[in-house]
Protein backbone atom coordinates (compact mmCIF):
# COMPACT_ATOMS: atom_id res chain seq x y z
CA UNK A 1 0.00 0.00 0.00
CA UNK A 2 2.01 3.34 -1.02
CA UNK A 3 1.91 6.18 1.31
CA UNK A 4 3.23 9.94 0.50
CA UNK A 5 4.43 12.05 2.28
CA UNK A 6 6.60 15.17 1.79
CA UNK A 7 9.09 17.30 3.82
CA UNK A 8 11.40 19.92 3.60
CA UNK A 9 15.09 20.03 4.14
CA UNK A 10 16.68 23.22 5.77
CA UNK A 11 19.21 24.48 3.71
CA UNK A 12 21.63 25.41 7.02
CA UNK A 13 22.05 21.14 6.64
CA UNK A 14 23.05 20.63 3.23
CA UNK A 15 27.08 20.79 2.06
CA UNK A 16 27.18 21.09 -1.20
CA UNK A 17 28.59 17.94 -3.04
CA UNK A 18 27.06 15.84 -0.16
CA UNK A 19 25.48 12.40 -0.27
CA UNK A 20 21.82 11.78 1.32
CA UNK A 21 19.51 9.27 1.11
CA UNK A 22 16.10 8.75 2.69
CA UNK A 23 15.66 5.76 4.83
CA UNK A 24 12.04 4.10 6.30
CA UNK A 25 11.15 2.38 9.26
CA UNK A 26 7.25 1.61 10.52
CA UNK A 27 6.78 0.86 14.21
CA UNK A 28 4.28 -0.91 15.95
CA UNK A 29 4.50 0.66 19.83
CA UNK A 30 8.09 0.64 20.45
CA UNK A 31 9.08 -2.45 17.91
CA UNK A 32 10.12 -1.80 13.84
CA UNK A 33 7.66 -4.11 11.83
CA UNK A 34 8.66 -3.00 8.85
CA UNK A 35 12.11 -1.18 7.20
CA UNK A 36 13.67 -0.73 3.99
CA UNK A 37 16.75 -3.04 2.89
CA UNK A 38 19.06 0.55 2.47
CA UNK A 39 18.59 4.30 2.40
CA UNK A 40 17.83 5.59 -0.94
CA UNK A 41 19.76 7.88 -2.41
CA UNK A 42 18.37 11.23 -3.07
CA UNK A 43 19.15 14.61 -4.91
CA UNK A 44 18.41 17.03 -3.19
CA UNK A 45 18.09 19.48 -6.35
CA UNK A 46 15.80 17.29 -8.47
CA UNK A 47 12.04 17.75 -7.48
CA UNK A 48 11.30 14.04 -7.91
CA UNK A 49 9.19 11.23 -6.39
CA UNK A 50 11.34 8.86 -4.50
CA UNK A 51 10.07 5.18 -3.71
CA UNK A 52 11.38 3.65 -0.49
CA UNK A 53 10.49 -0.16 -0.25
CA UNK A 54 10.10 -1.69 3.34
CA UNK A 55 10.26 -4.68 3.94
CA UNK A 56 8.87 -6.73 7.29
CA UNK A 57 11.78 -6.62 9.91
CA UNK A 58 13.15 -9.36 11.59
CA UNK A 59 12.51 -10.54 14.73
CA UNK A 60 14.58 -9.02 17.40
CA UNK A 61 17.27 -11.56 19.07
CA UNK A 62 15.84 -9.68 22.93
CA UNK A 63 11.98 -11.01 23.84
CA UNK A 64 11.78 -8.38 26.77
CA UNK A 65 12.34 -5.59 24.11
CA UNK A 66 9.68 -7.29 21.77
CA UNK A 67 6.83 -7.84 24.41
CA UNK A 68 7.12 -11.47 23.55
CA UNK A 69 3.78 -12.15 25.03
CA UNK A 70 1.72 -9.49 22.92
CA UNK A 71 1.34 -12.02 19.67
CA UNK A 72 -1.05 -14.41 22.42
CA UNK A 73 -3.38 -11.31 23.08
CA UNK A 74 -3.87 -11.41 19.53
CA UNK A 75 -6.89 -12.93 17.44
CA UNK A 76 -7.97 -14.11 20.88
CA UNK A 77 -11.99 -13.39 21.70
CA UNK A 78 -11.70 -12.51 25.16
CA UNK A 79 -14.57 -12.74 28.00
CA UNK A 80 -14.48 -10.81 30.48
CA UNK A 81 -15.42 -12.54 33.95
CA UNK A 82 -15.01 -9.50 36.02
CA UNK A 83 -14.65 -5.73 36.19
CA UNK A 84 -13.15 -3.95 38.80
CA UNK A 85 -13.66 -7.04 40.70
CA UNK A 86 -17.13 -7.23 40.26
CA UNK A 87 -18.46 -10.30 38.13
CA UNK A 88 -20.17 -9.63 34.88
CA UNK A 89 -23.81 -10.13 34.49
CA UNK A 90 -24.46 -13.47 33.39
CA UNK A 91 -27.51 -12.47 31.14
CA UNK A 92 -24.60 -9.88 29.64
CA UNK A 93 -21.28 -10.78 29.26
CA UNK A 94 -18.69 -8.21 27.74
CA UNK A 95 -15.90 -9.36 25.19
CA UNK A 96 -12.56 -7.83 24.13
CA UNK A 97 -10.48 -8.79 21.22
CA UNK A 98 -7.40 -7.11 19.95
CA UNK A 99 -6.26 -7.37 16.06
CA UNK A 100 -2.07 -7.26 15.40
CA UNK A 101 -2.94 -4.09 13.88
CA UNK A 102 -4.06 -2.15 16.97
CA UNK A 103 -8.06 -1.97 16.74
CA UNK A 104 -9.72 -3.40 19.40
CA UNK A 105 -13.74 -3.78 20.41
CA UNK A 106 -16.19 -6.33 21.53
CA UNK A 107 -19.43 -6.40 22.52
CA UNK A 108 -19.94 -4.36 25.83
CA UNK A 109 -22.87 -5.88 26.88
CA UNK A 110 -25.45 -4.31 25.26
CA UNK A 111 -23.45 -2.55 22.68
CA UNK A 112 -20.77 -3.25 20.19
CA UNK A 113 -17.81 -0.97 20.84
CA UNK A 114 -14.51 -0.35 19.31
CA UNK A 115 -11.14 1.43 20.77
CA UNK A 116 -7.49 1.30 19.37
CA UNK A 117 -4.82 -0.48 21.19
CA UNK A 118 -1.22 0.91 21.97
CA UNK A 119 1.55 -1.32 23.32
CA UNK A 120 4.57 0.55 24.45
CA UNK A 121 7.31 -0.29 27.36
CA UNK A 122 5.40 -3.05 28.73
CA UNK A 123 2.15 -1.60 28.55
CA UNK A 124 -1.26 -1.67 26.84
CA UNK A 125 -3.34 1.75 26.81
CA UNK A 126 -7.31 1.90 25.11
CA UNK A 127 -8.41 4.88 23.12
CA UNK A 128 -11.28 6.05 23.22
CA UNK A 129 -14.09 4.09 23.22
CA UNK A 130 -17.16 4.26 20.44
CA UNK A 131 -19.63 2.30 19.70
CA UNK A 132 -23.37 1.49 18.60
CA UNK A 133 -25.97 3.30 20.73
CA UNK A 134 -28.91 0.60 22.34
CA UNK A 135 -30.54 1.89 25.25
CA UNK A 136 -30.60 -1.71 27.84
CA UNK A 137 -31.30 -2.56 31.27
CA UNK A 138 -30.44 0.29 33.69
CA UNK A 139 -27.94 -2.63 35.30
CA UNK A 140 -26.36 -3.91 31.99
CA UNK A 141 -25.38 -0.33 31.05
CA UNK A 142 -24.38 -0.09 34.06
CA UNK A 143 -21.27 -2.58 33.95
CA UNK A 144 -21.20 -1.46 30.06
CA UNK A 145 -19.95 1.59 31.60
CA UNK A 146 -18.00 0.55 33.87
CA UNK A 147 -16.36 -1.97 31.27
CA UNK A 148 -15.42 1.00 29.40
CA UNK A 149 -14.17 2.91 32.21
CA UNK A 150 -11.60 -0.17 33.20
CA UNK A 151 -10.29 0.32 29.01
CA UNK A 152 -9.68 3.81 29.99
CA UNK A 153 -7.89 3.18 33.12
CA UNK A 154 -5.74 0.06 31.43
CA UNK A 155 -1.62 0.67 31.88
CA UNK A 156 -0.76 -2.87 30.96
CA UNK A 157 -1.50 -6.40 31.46
CA UNK A 158 -0.17 -9.82 31.93
CA UNK A 159 -0.99 -13.25 30.88
CA UNK A 160 -1.42 -16.27 33.19
CA UNK A 161 -2.51 -19.15 31.14
CA UNK A 162 -5.99 -18.27 29.34
CA UNK A 163 -6.63 -15.56 32.19
CA UNK A 164 -5.80 -11.81 31.24
CA UNK A 165 -6.06 -9.62 33.52
CA UNK A 166 -5.73 -5.79 32.76
CA UNK A 167 -3.91 -3.83 35.34
CA UNK A 168 -4.13 -0.34 36.25
CA UNK A 169 -1.67 2.01 37.75
CA UNK A 170 0.12 -0.05 40.84
CA UNK A 171 -0.94 -3.31 39.18
CA UNK A 172 -4.59 -2.88 40.37
CA UNK A 173 -6.86 -5.33 38.75
CA UNK A 174 -8.81 -3.18 35.90
CA UNK A 175 -10.76 -6.55 35.46
CA UNK A 176 -10.49 -10.17 33.98
CA UNK A 177 -10.97 -11.72 30.75
CA UNK A 178 -11.07 -15.68 29.77
CA UNK A 179 -9.65 -16.94 26.44
CA UNK A 180 -12.56 -17.98 24.57
CA UNK A 181 -11.27 -18.56 21.39
CA UNK A 182 -8.58 -17.99 18.58
CA UNK A 183 -8.88 -16.84 14.98
CA UNK A 184 -9.70 -13.46 13.34
CA UNK A 185 -10.64 -10.49 15.40
CA UNK A 186 -10.87 -7.80 12.52
CA UNK A 187 -14.47 -7.36 11.94
CA UNK A 188 -13.76 -3.74 13.88
CA UNK A 189 -10.76 -2.70 12.06
CA UNK A 190 -11.10 -0.94 9.17
CA UNK A 191 -9.90 -1.80 6.02
CA UNK A 192 -9.69 1.42 3.95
Amino acid sequence: MPLSFAFDVRSNVVVAGGQYGLSAEILSGNIVVFHDAAPVPVDLQAIAPVTIIVQPAPIPADPVATLDIMPTIFETDWIVDSIGGTPVLATAVPTLSIAPEGCAGGHGSCNSYFSEAAFADNGLKFGPVAGTRMACAPEIMTREAALFAALAATQGYEISGNILPPQRRRRHLAGRATRRAIGPTNGFCRSD
